[in-house]
């Protein structure tokens, strides 16, 4: 039979501040459907948070909770909940989650977003993810990083949506006792990142004052990724296919 339970909800870097506190508690059913809903009762209680309804993450004690899945949740007295917004982007903020006594090193990679393709002048990014998917491929990642390097910390952090010239987009950075780790390391992980985890984007260029010919935006997949190297066999065998005919 469903009941009520009290549950303890944290709020961390920007949903912290819009609050003006680090922790709060709400009455709730035991059982909700999703979630989702759980977000939504969250922010019904604290309407300043209605601007990070769609961007944060939400955990129930230290697991993920899966926002897009209609799935049942069971909530027992005291549970510990966690609302988790995107980080800013700080490169500062990044360099602080890998930083430990143990390391001599930090190593960094960070992706910029340029004003030029070929002969386009690229005005902005824009990023889109399969998210569940490569949050898992990310999770895979550190796994194979840790299961070669002995490093101490890895972050990863790729933004999604619109990025500007000049603003970066990808983030990573791991620490270990000795450079030549992390520096090995990092190279693998945006290698691996690239050609693994299902991150698009559209390059939107410059209008040619009218020109049809040249596309405005441009949707792209890595070049290092595998589903672009299986389009690039298709296309050699079908030119093939055309020099034989």
């Amino acid at each position: 039979m469903d009941h009520i339970v009290s549950v303890r909800v944290l709020f961390f870097a920007g949903a912290k501040d819009k609050i003006g506190q680090h922790e709060g508690s709400i009455i709730i059913p035991n059982t909700i459907p999703s979630a989702r809903e759980i977000l939504n009762i969250i922010i019904n209680t604290y309407p300043v948070l209605r601007p990070f309804e769609h961007c944060v993450v939400l955990t129930r004690n230290h697991v993920y909770l899966d926002l897009t899945v209609d799935d049942p949740v069971n909530l027992t007295e005291n549970d510990e909940l966690a609302v988790i917004p995107p980080l800013s982007a700080d490169s500062e903020e990044i360099l602080n989650l890998v930083t430990s006594p143990k390391c001599g090193a930090i190593s960094t990679f960070i992706g910029i977003t340029r004003d030029n393709f070929e002969d386009k002048k690229v005005l902005k990014l824009e990023y889109e993810a399969y998210e569940p998917m490569a949050i898992l491929e990310m999770k895979k990642i550190c796994c194979t990083i840790r299961e070669k390097w002995p490093v101490e910390h890895i972050a990863i952090y790729h933004r999604l949506g619109v990025v500007p010239v000049s603003e970066a987009s990808v983030y990573v950075a791991i620490s270990s006792e000795h450079r030549q780790e992390s520096l090995d390391a990092v190279s693998f992980t945006i290698n691996a990142l690239k050609a693994t985890v299902p991150i698009w984007k559209k390059e939107i260029y410059e209008s040619k004052g009218g020109d049809e010919t040249v596309p405005d935006a441009v949707w792209k997949a890595n070049s290092e990724c595998f589903w672009s190297q299986n389009n690039r066999k298709l296309d050699a065998n079908d030119a093939s296919a055309a020099d034989g005919c």
